[in-house]
């Protein structure tokens, strides 16, 4: 089966209502789909034959806020696993498997080096506004994330390497919008330093979170 010219990735904006989002880009297994907001997130469904039907869904148990930008993204591993034994018979199928493997991570590196150029280009901040607890996804690299609460806490979760493959030297920018406070945690396997507490210092405040190890990341800016 061919692979068409297709992005990988698309965003939805919530509406506190739509607890599914579909997606319709080829995906070879499940764990090549990176969801940027995960609060509430139930599954990830692939679409069972990925050749004639591609895509598939995300499912939230609750939907996610009015405003809320929900990006999905596929992230193909560069991997090659396949063992050609000399003189086996030729597997038409497990090769064109690993050619349509290759042509996805293809279209993956364009859609990353786009991304790359236009932040490079623009020298501008891509603001993204969130509604209580958040956990950053992938395509919250190099981002400026504002907490609009106004009352309680909020916290976000730096998650573990393993959820969220995120490259040594990403950085994170968070501004408290709101009056909520935000705070921040480590997920489970996760270093995170701060030279004082792990809260904003206040309304309007701004903090970084800097991953300078596999599972090891850094806060800086005004924090208590």
């Amino acid at each position: 089966m061919t692979i068409q010219d297709v992005a990988n990735n698309v965003t939805y904006t919530g509406d506190g209502v739509t607890l599914t989002f579909p997606f319709v880009f080829r995906v070879g297994d499940i764990t090549w789909v990176n969801v940027g907001y995960t609060n509430n997130l139930s599954g990830i469904n692939l679409n069972i034959d990925q050749d004639a039907n591609p895509g598939g869904s995300i499912e939230y148990s609750v939907a996610p806020p009015s405003g809320q930008d929900i990006t999905i993204l596929r992230i193909t591993p560069i991997t090659q696993e396949t063992n050609y034994g000399r003189y086996d018979p030729f597997d038409s199928e497990t090769n064109e498997d690993n050619l349509d493997k290759i042509v996805s991570i293809i279209q993956d590196l364009r859609t990353d080096l786009g991304d790359l150029v236009t932040q490079v280009a623009n020298f501008e901040w891509e603001f993204v506004n969130f509604s209580g607890n958040y956990t950053p996804g992938f395509t919250d690299k190099f981002k400026m994330l504002r907490s609009v609460d106004d009352g309680g806490t909020q916290e976000v979760t730096i998650p573990p390497n393993s959820e969220v493959p995120f490259e040594v030297g990403t950085q994170i920018s968070f501004k408290q919008d709101g009056t909520s406070t935000l705070s921040f945690a480590a997920g489970i396997g996760v270093t995170l330093e701060s030279p004082n507490s792990l809260e904003v210092a206040g309304q309007y405040g701004t903090v970084t979170a800097v991953q300078d190890g596999l599972d090891s990341w850094f806060l800086i800016g005004n924090v208590k």
